[in-house]
């Protein structure tokens, strides 16, 4: 063969080895990456998880609250007239039927004095027809007259000495005189107020409960109340409201205190208590909490598998340093880092008693390198 044919097969031959060659290779390094993906695929997110117990604690209720008197009223003008005669002040403590103010009677006096002598008048007539009817000389119907104008005088006096009984206000109950709305001269019609009495013998303790606490709370249990000026008041629940406030989804609750040293100030603000009991709980980080669509909060923790598990719980007090909860069993494996980016059932990789910066590491590492976790965290 010519030196031009043999080098024209040559390089044919080189050619086609160098094609194969390179789709060998090809083939070699994208086996190499699919063996790589699979074994990133298999990698464990890594999490941490910390092993908490339940201790015993006093479930407490905490709630706004204020003070008031056992009971007060507005005493009130029960007639018409100028006021005549105080004989009492503001702060004063009064006892029950104490005479506190005294109206001008005016004409009363005199107008009792007649209507007496109408009665009078009106029995003489009575007492005549009667003894005329025997010799039928008065009919029966003239008698009953008589006597309807009999019981019409005796009614005038009454109203009369009724109306001059109102002219003196007395204390319906014992207490203190809170305010008083009246000067001497002042001139009142009926109805206008004459003065707040109170009755601070006891102290009342008023909260406003929430709906979803109000089925624990019953009459007789004891709430405790501090003032604003640090005055704590110890009381009994004695009232549950029925219904709820439309406004708040409230109910209102009543506890009486015994006051009988009148030392307590009334309708004060107050940090009101209410102990529920003992029960078990664990005090975990606030950021450890989940919000579920419902409303309802829940943790994510381990099992013995390490597969992910999610658990309703119910918040019993927060503190500045972390939040006690009830619902999770005794002994559990809380996931305190990486419980955002994993879903319930997850298999996943814990690390145990690190420290704070390692764990930030595998926070870093795990958004960094687990992308494909984005769409369980959206679920």
């Amino acid at each position: 063969m010519s030196r031009s044919l043999i080098i024209a097969i040559f390089l044919a031959v080189f050619a086609v080895v160098w094609v194969l060659s390179g789709s060998l290779g090809s083939e070699d390094a994208a086996t190499d990456e699919t063996v790589a993906a699979s074994q990133s695929d298999e990698r464990l997110f890594k999490v941490k998880a910390i092993d908490i117990t339940a201790t015993s604690m006093t479930d407490t209720l905490r709630l706004q609250g204020e003070t008031d008197a056992i009971r007060s009223i507005i005493i009130k003008a029960e007639t018409h007239g100028a006021i005549s005669t105080i004989y009492v002040k503001k702060g004063d403590r009064v006892k029950k039927g104490q005479l506190l103010f005294e109206l001008a009677e005016n004409d009363r006096t005199a107008r009792l004095t007649q209507a007496k002598s109408e009665l009078k008048l009106r029995e003489a007539e009575l007492d005549a027809g009667k003894k005329l009817q025997p010799k039928n000389l008065i009919s029966g119907n003239q008698l009953e007259q008589l006597k309807n104008n009999v019981f019409a005088a005796r009614a005038a006096v009454t109203q009369i000495q009724v109306e001059i009984g109102h002219t003196k206000i007395k204390a319906a109950f014992d207490g203190v005189l809170n305010s008083l709305h009246i000067e001497k001269g002042d001139f009142l019609s009926i109805g206008d107020p004459v003065a707040e009495l109170i009755d601070d013998s006891e102290i009342k303790i008023i909260a406003q409960v929430p709906q979803q606490h109000i089925a624990r709370i019953e009459v007789g249990q004891t709430a405790n109340a501090t003032q604003i000026d640090g005055t704590r008041i110890t009381g009994q629940i004695d009232y549950i409201s029925n219904a709820a406030e439309l406004a708040t989804r409230t109910f209102t609750i009543e506890a009486t205190a015994d006051n009988s040293d009148h030392s307590l100030r009334l309708r004060q603000s107050a940090k009101v208590e209410i102990n529920l009991g003992d029960t078990l709980a664990q005090k975990i980080p606030t950021s450890n909490l989940e919000l579920a669509a419902d409303g309802s909060i829940f943790v994510k923790g381990l099992d013995q598998s390490n597969r992910v598990v999610k658990l309703p719980v119910k918040m019993i007090r927060a503190e500045s340093d972390g939040i006690w909860l009830s619902g999770l069993p005794e002994n559990f494996r809380l996931i305190s880092v990486g419980h955002a980016f994993v879903r319930e059932g997850q298999e996943v990789d814990p690390v145990l008693e690190i420290n704070e910066e390692k764990v930030v590491d595998i926070a870093v590492q795990n958004t960094q390198t687990n992308q494909r976790t984005t769409d369980e965290v959206s679920e």
